[in-house]
């Protein structure tokens, strides 16, 4: 069994669940500590990036669009976000 502490990245992948994905799953990451979580859109074909876990909450959140480059701060790397 792992610990959140072990993970460095969580993506959720939305289609119908979207809503519970941004309003119940991405505050209970960030009260774990989980350091980055993306939920992918699959209908709107986005990437919203939650970063910097503290007090329950993620202080950073971003949007990606098809095209755009995220960093992957954890490993150093570049992804690039293509469908």
């Amino acid at each position: 069994m792992s610990a959140a502490s072990d993970v460095v990245l969580v993506v959720e992948v939305a289609d119908t669940t979207l809503t519970y994905d941004r309003e119940v799953k991405v505050p209970l990451y960030a009260r774990h500590d989980v350091p980055e979580v993306w939920i992918v859109d699959l209908e709107k074909r986005l990437i919203e990036r939650y970063r910097i876990p503290r007090g329950g909450e993620f202080l950073e959140c971003s949007v990606v669009s098809v095209g755009e480059r995220l960093d992957l701060h954890a490993f150093g790397a570049r992804v690039d976000f293509a469908v």
